[in-house]
């Protein structure tokens, strides 16, 4: 399960883990798509910085890209989701 922290309408937000306590972050800050979303410590960078489309999807603000796996609160760990 993840709560938002922090954004308005078009502004960055982040996204913690209920359960961990860290960050979902575009693995190793690369811009590919199919790179992995992981979780990690809070570092404020791009790479885990997120906004909310009105279809319903998250899109990375680092590089625009979008995970294809919708969150939900039955998520395992590690988290499948990559940018697309």
């Amino acid at each position: 399960m993840y709560h938002f922290i922090s954004g308005e309408d078009e502004m960055p937000f982040y996204l913690q883990s209920v359960h961990s306590g860290k960050y979902l972050d575009v693995e190793g800050a690369n811009s590919d798509r199919g790179t992995r979303v992981i979780t990690f410590d809070f570092n404020g960078d791009a790479n885990q910085q997120w906004s909310y489309r009105s279809n319903g999807t998250i899109v990375s603000k680092m590089n625009g890209c979008v995970i294809y796996k919708r969150l939900n609160i039955s998520v395992s760990f590690p988290i499948p989701f990559f940018l697309t």
